[in-house]
Parts: structure tokens; sequence; C-alpha cells
């Protein structure tokens, strides 16, 4: 093969590789992490009830979720009134409590987590242990 030849293939493999690199770092910028849907909601129940990371992703997927469903059953509902739908939304409420109560909750915080959804005023310090 001539050196002429050589030179071509290796500006093509450098050009291909390099095509590659800036369109995966380009891609990687323009792809802003979802957004979390009641932020502040999540933040309090992170904070009050001492969410591990793991435990605080599965609230985040558990109110992405919830979001999703909530847009379908407003969806289903927009050309009817509110009291039309006041039913599904009160089940979906408990559905999705019942889930970060017994699913995304420690053990240890699942009584304070039943007082405050009660209106109950916390205790001074809430104990914790590891499920």
């Amino acid at each position: 093969m001539s050196s002429t030849r050589i030179w071509i293939l290796v500006l093509t493999g450098v050009a291909f590789l390099a095509g590659t690199a800036s369109g995966v770092l380009l891609e990687r910028t323009q792809d802003p992490a979802p957004e979390i849907p009641f932020q502040d909601y999540r933040d309090r129940i992170v904070a009050r009830y001492e969410l591990e990371p793991i435990r605080a992703r599965a609230l985040d997927l558990l109110l992405v979720d919830y979001q999703r469903k909530l847009e379908e059953v407003e969806a289903r509902y927009q050309p009817t009134y509110q009291a039309a739908m006041e039913a599904d939304l009160t089940a979906l409420g408990i559905q999705y409590e019942v889930l970060l109560r017994d699913k995304v909750l420690h053990a240890a915080a699942r009584e304070q987590y039943a007082k405050d959804a009660l209106g109950t005023p916390p205790a001074s310090s809430t104990s914790r242990s590891s499920d």
C-alpha cells in the first residue's frame, strides 16, 4: 500500500473518532436531567425523614410516576367537570401515599409520617434505624 493511502486512512479514522467523541459530548450537554415534580415536597420529605440517597431516588421515581398518572387522569376528564375526576384523584393520592409510606420511608419514620399526615405535631426528635 502506498504511503498516500495510509495517510488518507489515518486521517479518515481520526476524523471519524473526533466526530464521534464530539457528538457524544454534545449530546451529554444538551440532555438536561429530568425535572422532579413536586420539588419542594420532595425536599421536605428527604430532609424530614433523613432519606438515604437510594431512598431519595426511589422517591424521585415515585413522584415522576405520580405526576404522569395525574396528567393522565386530568387529560381523561378535561372536557368534564372537576367533580367527575375527584374520586380518581382521591384514589390515586391514597395509592401513592401508601407507596411512599411503605416503600420509600424507612421503618422508623413510618409512624411519624402517619402522625404528620393526620396533622399531629411532630415529636422533638425522630429516631432512625436501618431497614
